[in-house]
């Protein structure tokens, strides 16, 4: 039975319990934190110890413990803790109820009384609502959470990603935030209720008994621990520490995939080999005083060992002054919402981000990012090169860095990176992205699809892990496998426009044409700056037949990227079926400028040639196409027969 919340007098034992709860917290043994604050709620069952018990099993990562020790609670945080504990159970229509009631959670009313916790409850009923598909809801929570709580920087990226479109200035702006910081000060969460359980000291101690002065725990305490809003997972399917443990544990076939992984790391020269300089320890240590940037307070920097931390002083100091934190999240609001609608803009708007945070990992990942969605590779490794300097241990992002390599082709380069993903965390859903798409670029396909299914393990809602999935899977033409795959990654995240893409391209090879123009059609309103998707698209309808709007789609790659070698060889086919030979010789003479040593180009061209009667020409393309490529030397040696023989049999007909 929860006694009633009162002034009850805490006994010695259970102030003590408290601070030891607290201190082992701190101290991250939260194995030991939950066992002492069972008995706390053994000794005196209360709605505030269970509240702290529920933080110890929401900090283990067992949300079903929480959810039964706080079913019954009535106060407005174990409300708001409680809806966290069942989101986390992925109980999401029974976390909403816990949040807004009965009345209100099979409606959509923008009055809904009485959410625990602010525009953290707010949030939270977004996150559950779009888990509930129900976008329209979950945009008028975030709206709310960030009119409440102008900080919550997730309320904006969900919004962001869902595409929506925020007025910035209205809601980083110093009224709101001065009303956010009043409002806190009323509110109530796990820091304020610990903050309680330790101002008094029981007054019954036995007579004699020196009362200890209290520490102010409250100031070494990190309330932002305690927000509920914890991600992180800690999924380990493996028993065991180390890489040669880990492959102890594997089967046969995966055994062989790390000894060819470890292979391949050998062959690595030492030029791959990251350069001494700057350790964690003092990353850490620099980003622990990011506005302080005398060399003296940081002991452990030594600028001369790496030029990875050099800090440019003076244009630092010449930048605008970042008065308080609305005027900071603004800064960052408008270049995200640039990179989520995959805007050529962006990069732009995040390099006039001040220059001691444009050199920051999350924002050189972005960067990273959007060269990557504009298939401009090169620069994309470039940036995160720079990343991984910056902040070595960081993972988020090397998922997409390790396709970035994929496609680049640079095995060496993504076999280091994948060994280096792999001893910073085997924890880390990207770290198996990495390894799997090292596989997928050595042709073992199947070995690629089990290391992305163990990404799919640790992070069952990782989008990009089943778009990779389908895409090994269309390559190995299991096609019933991989729409099951771009079904499960759009579903997961309607923009992935990857997956879309490799459904569409699926499509294509299956001869089922409409499917994969509506699939393209749908990546590509996404993503309306990617050169490769209006191609495919414009391929599509050249498929069908429908020459004329396939070149509608083959000069807006065109505008995206002139050099795309694949766009302006399928233009040319469309040209030839429209009979514009000219323009399609055009087309094909600047693409041999680009790519000079690619035989299909020159067989196309003597093919034009014969077509316009220009005997010479057509020998001479297909005598160079023929030292170029022995491969299809017979069909070649057709070509050139045919040329002084009108009666020759040999089918010429275009269909390529």
């Amino acid at each position: 039975m929860i006694e009633e919340e009162g002034q009850q007098i805490k006994s010695q034992l259970e102030q003590q319990l408290v601070e030891a709860i607290l201190d082992s917290l701190q101290n991250h043994m939260d194995q030991n934190a939950t066992f002492l604050a069972e008995r706390l709620v053994y000794e005196r069952d209360t709605e505030e110890y269970r509240s702290l018990l529920a933080e110890c099993y929401l900090k283990e990562q067992q949300p079903y413990k929480a959810c039964h020790i706080l079913k019954d609670c009535k106060s407005e945080f174990n409300r708001y803790q409680y809806a966290v504990s069942l989101y986390r159970n992925k109980k999401y229509k029974e976390a909403e109820v816990a949040l807004v009631g009965t009345q209100f959670s099979s409606q959509f009313s923008p009055q809904t009384p009485n959410i625990p916790n602010g525009g953290f409850g707010y949030f939270l009923l977004g996150q559950i609502q779009e888990q509930l598909h129900r976008i329209d809801e979950a945009k008028h929570q975030y709206y709310k959470a960030l009119d409440q709580n102008p900080t919550l920087w997730m309320a904006f990226e969900r919004l962001s990603k869902i595409g929506e479109s925020v007025t910035i200035n209205k809601v980083f702006n110093d009224q709101k935030q001065r009303l956010y910081e009043t409002n806190r000060q009323q509110s109530c969460n796990i820091y304020k209720i610990i903050q309680n359980l330790l101002k008094n000291k029981t007054t019954n101690l036995k007579s004699g008994q020196k009362e200890e002065e209290i520490r102010d725990e409250t100031q070494t305490f990190d309330s932002q621990q305690y927000s509920g809003k914890r991600q992180s997972q800690t999924i380990k399917p493996f028993s065991t520490t180390g890489v040669q443990q880990q492959i102890v544990h594997m089967d046969d076939t995966s055994n062989s995939q790390m000894k060819f992984l470890q292979h391949q790391q050998k062959k690595i020269g030492a030029k791959m080999v990251p350069t001494p300089g700057v350790g964690y320890q003092n990353y850490q240590s620099l980003l622990s005083q990011p506005f302080q940037f005398s060399q003296n307070q940081n002991k452990n920097f030594n600028p001369k060992k790496s030029e990875i931390q050099k800090v440019n002083t003076a244009a630092i100091q010449q930048s605008p002054s970042l008065i308080n934190l609305p005027q900071l999240l603004k800064l960052f609001a408008h270049p995200y919402y640039l990179w989520t609608n995959y805007s050529v803009e962006a990069i732009a708007n995040f390099q006039k981000l001040p220059p001691q945070h444009y050199r920051s990992g999350w924002v050189l990942e972005k960067v990273a990012r959007s060269f990557m969605d504009q298939v401009k590779y090169t620069d994309a490794e470039r940036v995160w090169k720079e990343m991984k300097q910056i902040e070595p241990n960081r993972l988020e992002g090397m998922d997409y860095y390790s396709s970035c390599l994929w496609h680049l082709k640079k095995q060496s380069e993504l076999t280091y990176l994948a060994h280096s993903c792999l001893q910073i965390s085997m924890q880390a859903p990207e770290t198996w992205i990495a390894i799997g798409n090292c596989f997928s670029l050595s042709k073992e396909i199947d070995n690629s699809i089990k290391f992305f299914g163990r990404a799919i393990q640790l992070r069952k809602d990782y989008s990009y892990a089943y778009t990779l999935s389908g895409h090994e899977f269309s390559q190995n033409e299991n096609f019933q496998q991989a729409k099951k795959s771009y079904d499960m990654a759009t579903s997961l995240d309607q923009r992935q426009y990857n997956a879309w893409w490799g459904q569409g391209n699926m499509y294509y090879k299956t001869d089922k044409y409409d499917d994969a123009i509506r699939c393209f059609t749908q990546a590509l309103k996404i993503n309306s700056n990617n050169p490769v998707l209006p191609t495919f698209l414009a391929m599509s309808y050249a498929a069908k037949g429908d020459h004329y709007e396939a070149l509608k789609y083959f000069e807006q790659s065109e505008k995206l990227d002139p050099q795309n070698g694949l766009n302006k060889y399928q233009k040319a086919n469309s040209l030839i079926k429209l009979d514009q030979y000219d323009q399609a010789l055009n087309e094909l003479q600047r693409l041999r400028e680009l790519i000079p040593k690619e035989a299909a180009i020159y067989i196309l061209m003597g093919r034009i040639y014969k077509k316009l009667g220009k005997i010479q020409e057509a020998q001479s393309c297909f005598s160079t196409a023929m030292s170029l490529d022995q491969k299809d030397s017979a069909k070649i040696k057709g070509l050139m027969e045919s040329l002084n023989n009108p009666n020759s049999e040999f089918n010429d007909d275009f269909d390529l």
